[in-house]
Protein backbone atom coordinates (compact mmCIF):
# COMPACT_ATOMS: atom_id res chain seq x y z
CA UNK A 1 0.00 0.00 0.00
CA UNK A 2 2.62 2.18 0.82
CA UNK A 3 3.95 1.98 -3.11
CA UNK A 4 0.53 2.74 -3.80
CA UNK A 5 0.66 6.02 -2.04
CA UNK A 6 3.78 6.99 -3.11
CA UNK A 7 2.18 6.68 -7.17
CA UNK A 8 -0.57 8.73 -6.49
CA UNK A 9 1.57 11.76 -4.72
CA UNK A 10 4.28 11.31 -7.74
CA UNK A 11 3.53 15.16 -9.56
CA UNK A 12 2.00 13.98 -12.70
CA UNK A 13 -0.42 11.97 -10.88
CA UNK A 14 -1.73 14.69 -8.73
CA UNK A 15 -3.47 16.57 -11.67
CA UNK A 16 -6.49 14.11 -12.72
CA UNK A 17 -6.19 13.02 -15.68
CA UNK A 18 -9.50 13.51 -16.75
CA UNK A 19 -10.73 17.15 -15.67
CA UNK A 20 -7.28 18.66 -15.15
CA UNK A 21 -8.13 19.08 -10.91
CA UNK A 22 -5.11 18.90 -9.15
CA UNK A 23 -5.14 18.00 -5.75
CA UNK A 24 -2.17 18.12 -3.09
CA UNK A 25 -2.31 14.72 -1.56
CA UNK A 26 -3.00 12.89 -4.78
CA UNK A 27 -6.54 11.60 -6.03
CA UNK A 28 -8.09 9.10 -4.07
CA UNK A 29 -9.56 7.36 -7.36
CA UNK A 30 -8.26 5.10 -9.82
CA UNK A 31 -9.73 3.97 -13.10
CA UNK A 32 -8.11 0.44 -13.15
CA UNK A 33 -9.36 0.28 -17.01
CA UNK A 34 -6.85 2.92 -18.18
CA UNK A 35 -4.32 3.14 -15.07
CA UNK A 36 -4.82 6.05 -13.74
CA UNK A 37 -5.48 8.10 -11.09
CA UNK A 38 -8.82 10.57 -11.01
CA UNK A 39 -11.14 12.71 -8.87
CA UNK A 40 -14.35 11.11 -7.25
CA UNK A 41 -16.27 13.53 -10.33
CA UNK A 42 -14.51 11.81 -12.75
CA UNK A 43 -14.32 8.42 -11.35
CA UNK A 44 -18.30 8.39 -10.98
CA UNK A 45 -18.26 9.16 -14.80
CA UNK A 46 -16.06 6.41 -15.23
CA UNK A 47 -18.05 4.18 -13.81
CA UNK A 48 -21.07 4.93 -15.41
CA UNK A 49 -19.48 3.24 -18.48
CA UNK A 50 -18.93 0.57 -16.79
CA UNK A 51 -15.55 1.56 -16.46
CA UNK A 52 -13.14 -0.70 -13.56
CA UNK A 53 -12.40 1.80 -10.68
CA UNK A 54 -10.70 1.43 -7.70
CA UNK A 55 -10.48 4.00 -4.75
CA UNK A 56 -6.98 4.50 -3.34
CA UNK A 57 -7.92 4.33 0.58
CA UNK A 58 -11.19 1.47 0.58
CA UNK A 59 -10.37 -0.90 -2.18
CA UNK A 60 -7.96 -3.62 -1.86
CA UNK A 61 -5.31 -3.39 -4.04
CA UNK A 62 -2.67 -6.58 -5.26
CA UNK A 63 0.79 -6.28 -5.50
CA UNK A 64 -0.11 -7.28 -9.35
CA UNK A 65 -2.61 -4.12 -9.24
CA UNK A 66 -0.32 -1.51 -7.74
CA UNK A 67 2.79 -2.33 -10.12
Amino acid sequence: MDELHRLRKLPANKACANCGVVSATGHGAAVMTFGIFVCHGCKSAHQSFSHFCKSVSMSYWSPAEVA
